[in-house]
């Protein structure tokens, strides 16, 4: 049955086609195999004729055997001159069977099948071995060689056939061949049990020959089959018993039948959700989903936290996954995360992220080889697939899940699903970004406004710094600003915010932090962790606990003679362009206040003096 599935869902596949001959001869070598070794009447007058039809079965299931270990898993493969001489050697045996030369006669001794063996048996015996010798040595290097969902399928396909053909040519041709017994053939037929049973379940759990659906649907058709079955005789039986004498067995039988045929879709029904919990338990509805999806992002376009959100929420619910993760990217930096089950602490994914932030195509732990860099990374945190999420022009971030509640593995329908949404998902964080970036330059030009009008209202620089700075901090949210004006090498310092508040304050050039860097950069020096920046004097990070910092040049005349800068110390802050902007539209307004001071200085200096 399982070959016949296989094969009908792919004819074409050389694998599908030697699984059904494989299937096949199975079958029936265990039919006549069976009957022969436990004596069933009707073969013993004809038992070397049955004797020979197993040997021939045997052979053919030794060839159906090593030819889908040089196969599978493709469905088209060409075998080598050597493969080809092999399998013919096999058909040249099987064209002897029918001869003296395998099996003389087959005859019953102490009521057990024993053999006159012919002058070839043991050249069978031997092809039949070196056979199986070649087939595992062929899916042991396939095995080795093959990574991911091909891996855990080959795994237990093979293991399967491994017991069986190893318990089998050990019980039916060394023992029965070279030491003459044939007290364990029966052995060799129950040990068919392995491969139905290691086939069964990579074909249900691992979606081995693609055929687990079918199956799936076979089952619950069988038992509902079974039950209406049963519930007929014993419906039958039991209204016969009760009312006999009473109405004819006509009636009985056709109205159990009508009930039963009525009964049949509802019963399917439940049998079939009963079946999906036990064997196809990722199962849910592409389009419907999908759909979902898509409702989401519409809902959610300006808020990027509860849209990716609401999103691994959806995938957790329907795919079943234990826990998801958006990494919201900045260039390589992280922006955002939200998380479900997984550490939302940025540092936990910035390895992941350094090593994969380039990286355009989806990552599926299964499918990576054993000797990927990647595949220790994932599984130390717990991923199972990664996706990026990408434009056309960048990438907006990442999504990471986690192993699926069934423990399967994710299903190609899975990974069609993830890749289709993501440049939706892609789409409506740009969309967000856009806006968030938008609301954030009209906060910061409302700001600047504000600060100008200060600005202007007075020429005293005093004031202008005192109220500048408050302003700024409050717009930045950040714990200290602070300006440092040079003259005659001298640093003069304005700061506000925590953790002190002075004016007026003089400092050497070597006590700046990256003075002399802005100095020379004559731009804005943005260092978003100053723990992993190479570029600050780490002895005054550490001494005043600044975790962040952005520092703009103040260009007065056309020379850089200070500086506006921007701490935070209570945690790491990704610097925003509008950030960035503003702070550098703030430096040239502090810098035509600071001329505007001096000149006024200067007038009321020169009035003073013609005054006197």
């Amino acid at each position: 049955m399982l070959g016949l599935i296989a094969y009908l869902r792919n004819g074409s596949s050389q694998t599908n086609q030697a699984f059904l001959f494989a299937c096949t001869s199975l079958s029936l070598w265990i039919v006549t195999g069976g009957y022969m070794t436990n004596l069933f009447a009707p073969f013993l007058p004809n038992l070397t004729f049955w004797s020979r039809a197993t040997i021939f079965l045997a052979i053919l299931l030794t060839m159906s055997f090593f030819y889908i270990g040089v196969v599978f898993p493709k469905s088209k493969a060409k075998l080598t001159w050597f493969q080809r001489l092999w399998l013919l050697i096999g058909l040249i045996l099987l064209l002897l069977i029918p001869t003296n030369l395998f099996i003389k006669k087959a005859f019953v001794e102490n009521n057990a099948v024993n053999f006159t063996d012919g002058p070839l048996q043991p050249i069978l015996a031997s092809w039949i071995v070196i056979s199986t010798l070649f087939f595992f040595y062929i899916v042991t290097k396939k095995y080795r060689q093959s990574k991911g969902l091909a891996k855990t399928q080959f795994k237990y396909f093979f293991l399967g056939m491994f017991l069986f053909i190893g318990i089998g040519v050990i019980t039916n041709v060394i023992i029965a061949d070279f030491f003459g017994s044939e007290a364990f053939l029966n052995f060799g037929l129950y040990a068919s049990i392995f491969f139905v049973g290691f086939t069964s379940y990579a074909i249900i759990v691992h979606r081995l020959l693609d055929i687990r659906l079918i199956i799936v649907r076979s089952v619950a058709y069988f038992i509902t089959l079974g039950l209406l079955i049963f519930s007929y005789v014993l419906i039958t039986f039991s209204l016969t018993s009760r009312y006999r004498g009473f109405t004819s067995q006509n009636l009985i039988d056709t109205a159990t039948l009508v009930f039963l045929i009525a009964l049949f879709n509802p019963l399917k029904n439940i049998i079939d959700k009963g079946t999906d919990k036990l064997f196809y338990r990722g199962k849910y509805d592409f389009d419907l989903l999908l759909e979902k999806i898509n409702e989401i992002v519409i809902n959610n376009p300006r808020n990027v936290n509860k849209l990716t959100l609401n999103i691994i929420d959806a995938y957790i619910k329907n795919i079943r996954v234990k826990r998801g993760a958006f990494i919201i990217l900045s260039s390589p930096k992280i922006e955002n995360v939200t998380a479900v089950n997984y550490p939302k602490d940025v540092s936990f994914w910035q390895e992941l992220i350094n090593k994969t932030h380039k990286i355009k195509n989806i990552l599926v732990y299964d499918e990576l080889a054993d000797d990927n860099e990647l595949k220790p990374l994932l599984r130390k945190n717990n991923i199972s697939v990664l996706l990026p999420i990408l434009t056309e022009r960048h990438i907006e971030g990442t999504l990471a899940l986690g192993e699926k509640r069934s423990g399967d593995t994710y299903s190609v329908q899975d990974l069609r699903l993830l890749e289709l949404t993501s440049n939706q998902i892609a789409l409506a964080i740009e969309n967000a970004r856009l806006y968030k970036q938008q609301k954030e330059v009209a906060y910061f030009n409302k700001s600047l406004a504000d600060i100008d009008t200060v600005i202007h209202s007075t020429l005293d620089y005093e004031d202008i710094l005192y109220e500048t700075l408050n302003r700024a901090v409050e717009a930045m949210k950040c714990e200290v600003a602070g300006i440092n004006i040079k003259k005659d090498d001298i640093w003069t310092r304005a700061l506000r915010g925590l953790p002190l508040t002075s004016v007026g304050v003089q400092l050497t050039q070597e006590k700046q932090l990256i003075a002399s860097l802005v100095e020379k950069a004559k731009e804005a020096v943005v260092i978003n962790d100053t723990s992993k920046d190479i570029r600050v004097d780490k002895s005054l990070v550490e001494r005043y606990g600044i975790k962040s910092i952005m520092v703009i040049p103040l260009i007065i005349k056309d020379k850089n003679e200070g500086l506006l800068f921007f701490n935070y110390h209570s945690k790491t802050v990704t610097f925003s362009n509008s950030q960035i902007d503003f702070a550098t539209k703030l430096s040239y307004s502090i810098s035509l206040a600071y001329e505007n001071a001096e000149l006024y200085n200067a007038l009321k200096e020169t009035g003073g003096r013609e005054a006197g």
